[in-house]
């Protein structure tokens, strides 16, 4: 669905005059919305702020709105909070830096053949899709509001807070933990992972012998 479509089918029901109560918008810009056009003719390209309107008008959340939208749909984070496409750029960046894992990695695991297009993201030059917002947010385990508009990098808590999802296992949290709080050690822990299943106990043995244990 089109945000035009969403409107139109909660004003079928209610009333105009409510939704743009409730929403905030102009009631020019929210035909605009419905008719899909802009003054000059092209397609709306909406931001993540008149989507959040469009979900404060019609009683929904973001999120359940998000997933009604159209997965091909461009979004901006462009709007009149001029930080908004920074905070996303910035926040690949740092999601993805936090995983340890490069533009290469990142660009492969969304389907892309060149790690150009997140090199545009992170620069903040363009921005992704909203199929594509929706991929990263799952694949680094946020919420799409906190990855559109929060510095993630200087909210350790509310980061932290999504980590329990994703390590649903007590061990590999602790690991992750651990080399996160210890980076000296993933150099090692990298090295680890060329080495052949039938070498693991030997090296293992080693280790111990290095470290003195018994």
């Amino acid at each position: 669905m089109t945000l035009g479509e969403i409107i139109r089918e909660y004003t079928n029901k209610h009333s105009m005059t409510k939704f743009l109560k409730d929403s905030g918008l102009s009631k020019a810009y929210a035909y605009m919305l419905i008719n899909n056009r802009n003054n000059s003719g092209a397609p709306i390209v909406p931001s993540i702020e008149t989507i959040k309107k469009v979900a404060a008008g019609t009683h929904q959340s973001f999120n359940e709105i998000f997933a009604l939208l159209d997965p091909d749909m461009d979004v901006s984070t462009r709007d009149d909070r001029e930080d908004t496409s920074m905070k996303l750029s910035k926040n690949i960046r740092y999601l993805r830096k936090q995983r340890g894992m490069s533009q290469e990695q990142l660009a492969d695991l969304l389907g892309y053949k060149s790690y150009t297009t997140i090199q545009k993201w992170e620069s903040g030059i363009s921005d992704p899709p909203i199929t594509v917002l929706q991929q990263i947010a799952e694949i680094f385990h946020v919420d799409i509001t906190d990855l559109t508009e929060k510095d993630l990098e200087n909210t350790e808590v509310q980061f932290l807070g999504h980590q329990p999802e994703y390590y649903y296992d007590e061990d590999a949290r602790e690991l992750a933990e651990f080399l996160y709080n210890n980076p000296a050690y993933k150099t090692l822990f990298d090295a680890s992972r060329k080495v052949k299943p039938e070498d693991l106990e030997f090296v293992r043995q080693m280790i111990e012998r290095m470290g003195g244990s018994d």
